[in-house]
């Protein structure tokens, strides 16, 4: 009795696997795979007419950015920006031959780290990656007296503002004095001398 029955079920399950398999043979007959198909090409007057946008779209896009010419550089005419030259001639009138003006300084020529943090090349590039407007000098030694920055409209991007964050806290942290200089047309050079010597008396 038991026989029959697994006999029985054998013979269903054959039956199932045979007509599974015919149907899926089905399937794939009515809907091969596209690397299977085989493209008819029609002639070209029964060939639909593409849109004028489809046409379009399959133009390949050239961005222009590729070139095999040689890199070609070129020399600013300036070291500095147009507001940037009046707030340097300015501070060279201020500081009255009592200290050098250097421009476009990076921090990390006037600031290194003094310890082993971790992260060490994360913090160096911080200061190796940035700059200063302005730094005055002691005429003699070269020391590093003051840093001026000139406030332009740039100053209000997010990523302006961290650097600023950035300058303010390590400026700070160092002992170095930090005057932030708004754009003007012109400048009040006796104001600005006034200023330099305070922060500079500050620190001294």
């Amino acid at each position: 009795m038991i026989k029959k029955f697994f006999d029985l079920l054998r013979t269903f399950w054959l039956s199932f696997k045979k007509a599974l398999s015919e149907i899926l043979n089905e399937d794939n007959e009515e809907t091969p795979h596209p690397s299977e198909r085989q493209i008819v090409e029609q002639p070209k007057n029964q060939q639909p007419q593409l849109q004028q946008s489809q046409r379009e779209a399959a133009r390949p896009v050239s961005l222009g950015i590729a070139s095999t010419d040689a890199p070609k550089y070129r020399k600013n005419k300036s070291l500095l920006t147009k507001p940037e030259h009046i707030l340097y001639q300015t501070l060279l009138y201020a500081s009255n031959n009592e200290f050098m003006v250097f421009t476009k300084v990076r921090m990390g020529d006037f600031v290194f780290l003094a310890n082993e943090p971790q992260d060490r090349k994360f913090h160096v590039n911080q200061v190796l990656c940035k700059h200063v407007d302005f730094l005055l000098c002691d005429n003699q030694t070269l020391e590093p007296l003051l840093v001026v920055e000139l406030d332009d409209s740039s100053h209000k991007q997010y990523e302006s503002s961290e650097r600023d964050i950035f300058k303010d806290t390590t400026f700070a942290a160092i002992g170095l004095p930090f005057l932030r200089v708004k754009l003007q047309q012109e400048y009040n050079k006796e104001l600005l001398r006034t200023q330099i010597k305070e922060k500079i008396v500050q620190k001294l």
